[in-house]
């Protein structure tokens, strides 16, 4: 009875040996990769590794693999790329607009095609600040408004960070994501419209709280800011935006509260600590067509920033209330930063009519590290509702000089973009 059981334990033995022999003798003929695996090869091209693996359109990404020639192409699902550079072993490229979800990335040169490798979509969030307004600093942009995604309107202002003013981290403030609070400025309620500017060696923000303007100071743009000044004026007053002269002068365009919002000029005094008195100019009431759409008694004309180019001072606004879907911006000339002022024959320049998103305006010129100017501002969260009002962008474009030595301002269309938080 033992000889028996040893026998057949034996021979099981021997049937589990053939069979492993047989299964890695087989393995290569008989199993197919998955066009996932990272060593595959196909016509002599392999992808080994994409870096990084998750991105939106508009990332370069970095390709690793074998066998790249000058010829080679990349497509992400059937969305071609635009490759930046390439040697036998690597290939940097641009994720391609369109991309909206996970796809497949592949390598292709003279018909050849390499193995394919899985690219993953990177869900972000869309920023949530109103009136808001970019600050370059150091090469690095940094982002401010009013309110935004767990910020508090009677709290300060939250700041995000962005390096290439796509992908946004924060928020960054030095006071729990916070460049200013209430506790270290002027004001209690209703943090609106922040401004930054460089000045004297310092970083100075003005703002609006209380309805009413003030200005903080700091060495770094993440804060804190202080208080540096309250200005004080004959009215309730708003969204003030500093312009500083190319010959020293100190301007402060602003809104008054007084029968409508009104744009208003006047001259700083040369510490930034109050209106010089008897300097406040009207330079923009609501009188257009477009700019009441509503025929409402309090007209709306807001949120000021100003450009000077080729001599001639270029004023933006924006008209309407905040929640109407016919919310937008305009621009107005001035031989001097104190007017008087021409409104441009082709306002409104920035509308739901040329975006397809209501509530466009109330935002912030500024020029990125390649000189171009770019203007920030809110939309309404989608056609069907205000809040919370989402952060766009589009690239500003001047046309040639006109035989008057002004130039037409439009957006281009296609730079349209929201901003996008990090996850």
């Amino acid at each position: 009875m033992d000889a028996m059981l040893f026998l057949r334990r034996a021979r099981n033995i021997m049937i589990t040996l053939l069979f492993v022999v047989v299964w890695f003798t087989l393995l290569p003929y008989g199993c197919k990769q998955g066009d996932n695996d990272p060593y595959l090869q196909q016509d002599g091209l392999s992808i080994r590794m994409i870096s990084p693996v998750r991105g939106i359109p508009g990332d370069t990404v970095t390709i690793h693999g074998e066998n790249f020639t000058s010829g080679v192409k990349v497509t992400f699902g059937s969305l071609l790329s635009e490759v930046l550079e390439v040697s036998n072993e690597m290939i940097r490229a641009i994720v391609p607009e369109g991309v909206d979800s996970n796809t497949t990335a592949t390598v292709s040169s003279d018909g050849k095609s390499s193995n394919s490798l899985t690219f993953h979509f990177q869900m972000m969030d869309k920023m949530e600040l109103a009136d808001p307004t970019i600050f370059l600093y150091e090469d690095i942009y940094y982002v401010y408004g009013t309110g935004g995604r767990g910020g508090d309107v009677d709290r300060g202002f939250l700041v995000y960070s962005s390096p290439d003013l796509r992908k946004w981290d924060g928020p960054r403030g030095a006071k729990q994501g916070y460049s200013l609070t209430r506790e270290d400025a002027f004001g209690d309620w209703g943090f609106w419209a922040p401004q930054l500017f460089q000045y004297r060696g310092a970083i100075y923000m003005a703002y609006t709280t209380n309805e009413n303007i003030a200005i903080a100071k700091s060495q770094s743009p993440l804060g804190p800011f202080v208080e540096h000044a309250h200005l004080s004026g004959p009215t309730r007053q708003i969204d003030p935006f500093v312009f500083i002269d190319d010959d020293g002068k100190i301007y402060i365009y602003y809104v008054r509260l007084s029968g409508g919002n009104k744009i208003y000029v006047a001259e700083l005094n040369d510490d930034l600590t109050a209106i010089v008195p008897g300097t406040g100019l009207l330079c923009i009431e609501a009188t257009d067509v477009w700019e009441d759409t509503q025929q409402i008694s309090w007209k709306v004309a807001e949120g000021p920033t100003l450009i000077k180019k080729d001599g001639k001072y270029y004023l933006f606004y924006s008209a309407n209330h905040f929640e109407n879907r016919d919310y937008a911006a305009g621009y107005a000339v001035s031989d001097s930063p104190l007017g008087p002022w021409k409104k441009s024959n082709q306002n409104p320049i920035l509308s739901w009519g040329l975006v397809g998103i209501h509530g466009t305006g109330h935002g912030d010129f500024f020029q990125d590290t390649n000189n171009e100017y770019y203007y920030v501002f809110h939309t309404h969260f989608d056609n069907t509702r205000v809040q919370p009002r989402l952060t766009a962008l589009m690239k500003g474009e001047f046309s040639e000089l006109n035989p008057q030595g002004l130039r037409r301002i439009t957006f281009n269309k296609e730079s349209f973009k929201y901003l996008l938080i990090n996850n």
